[in-house]
């Protein structure tokens, strides 16, 4: 099946290009000048995106197609992304969901290319205060907050998926709050 464009000024057909960008390429086949701007994934050879559905343990996997081997990664988003999901744009390799959000944006230097890590964010604000421990008495109803807060949502980052670190820094929390509970309590009842 041989892939065509239809021009929209006068419904005449016209092959695909060979290039991502072609300007006036409508002036040759359909009378009307039209610039043509393609993904890279449809002047591509189809040879080229060869699809292994079977993974051994341990291999990265696609973050869009969990059952699909990871090839690259995008530039934009951090994520692991397969041969499906991959294009170039601006000499860059990126994902189609990576191109989905810069539409609409001015420019590259707009798009967010990190994540809070509520996760990690959580589990310092009830750990390292335990250094200068007077300090746990505001830090401790913190973490718990950022704990509660962002359990739902779970970890931001796409490569660890468990909420280890939500446990860890809620725990923490609690027995820190025990701890300066058992204090006050201790220092109203003996003055």
């Amino acid at each position: 099946m041989q892939l065509e464009l239809k021009s929209l000024r006068s419904a005449r057909r016209m092959p695909i290009p060979r290039t991502v960008r072609a300007d006036n390429y409508g002036e040759l086949h359909a009378g009307h000048p039209h610039d043509v701007r393609l993904f890279r994934a449809v002047i591509r050879e189809r040879e080229q995106v060869k699809v292994d559905p079977l993974l051994e343990s341990g291999d990265s996997t696609c973050y869009f197609h969990p059952k699909l081997p990871a090839t690259a990664l995008c530039d934009l988003s951090g994520r692991l992304i397969c041969d499906l999901c991959r294009t170039e744009w601006e000499g860059q390799t990126v994902s189609f969901e990576a191109l989905h959000q810069m539409a609409g944006k001015k420019n590259a230097a707009q798009t967010r290319n990190y994540q809070t890590q509520w996760d990690v964010i959580a589990m310092s604000t009830a750990l390292l205060p335990l250094l200068i421990w007077p300090m746990t008495v505001v830090t401790a109803p913190l973490a718990l907050f950022f704990t509660l807060w962002k359990w739902k949502s779970g970890p931001a980052s796409p490569v660890r998926k468990s909420r280890w670190r939500f446990v860890v820094a809620g725990l923490c929390s609690i027995l820190q709050l025990v701890g300066w509970g058992f204090f006050f309590f201790g220092v109203l009842t003996d003055g």
